[in-house]
């Protein structure tokens, strides 16, 4: 008769599987992925083909310089191919969206970006250099946030600031130009092209929304969103 493994035994080979293999349910950390980054990362976005952009205060990613922007495989390894050679942008990134069409809109406090003149907010091609033809305002103000819509148009929002971007940034006259606001943290749009706002205030254009609120397509604050509600509270 074969002879069973003793019991001690089999409640140390249980207690190892269970174990190792807690770390791999759900929100548990990867230890696969460690890229190495020597500062703040302040905004991340995943493109299509799993490849992760990243924004920050950084100027080294892996060990290999990289100012600010830098784009990662899917195991965290450095794409050296992105900003390859290129100096970056001069000051803080605190936003970026990847574009429908494979461009990179960057947002922050920066005044250049690979060395040409660009104030809060930059376009990139898809290997990281500027894109000469999206040639903003110099903004007098750094912006906090960015999202892009379905035609391609950017809306950017900052310490007082909410604008939208045409195609070749240039500012869109048709979209209420919220200046003189109070400061804005986040924006994402929905599918219906209105607008969510998230930042610290109690009154947006004139109408009370308590730190977060929907706009129209034009830039008009939806009546129908958070109508007679607390909204969110603190700061």
């Amino acid at each position: 008769m074969k002879k069973l493994p003793a019991i001690p035994h089999l409640c140390l080979l249980l207690s190892v599987f269970l174990f190792n293999n807690s770390w791999a349910g759900p929100g548990a950390i990867d230890p696969t992925y460690a890229p190495g980054v020597t500062s703040l990362v302040n905004a991340l976005a995943v493109q299509p083909n799993g490849q992760v952009v990243i924004g920050g205060n950084f100027t080294t990613v892996n060990g290999t310089s990289r100012s600010r922007i830098a784009r990662l495989y899917a195991d965290g390894s450095l794409d050296t191919a992105f900003l390859n050679g290129l100096s970056g942008a001069s000051s803080t990134v605190n936003a970026l969206v990847v574009q429908s069409d494979g461009h990179i809109v960057i947002a922050g406090s920066f005044s250049s970006v690979n060395g040409i003149s660009r104030y809060g907010v930059a376009r990139l091609n898809a290997n990281g250099t500027l894109d000469g033809s999206f040639v903003p305002t110099n903004f007098s103000s750094y912006f906090n946030a960015v999202a892009a819509q379905s035609d391609n148009k950017v809306i950017v929002g900052g310490n007082g600031y909410l604008y939208r971007l045409n195609a070749d940034g240039t500012t869109d006259n048709t979209f209420f130009q919220a200046v003189s606001q109070p400061t804005i943290y986040a924006i994402a749009v929905q599918a219906d092209g209105k607008i969510l706002i998230g930042g610290y205030f109690t009154t947006f254009i004139g109408t009370t929304r308590n730190n977060l609120a929907r706009l129209n397509s034009d830039g008009s604050v939806d009546g129908t969103f958070l109508n007679n509600l607390a909204g969110a509270s603190g700061n």
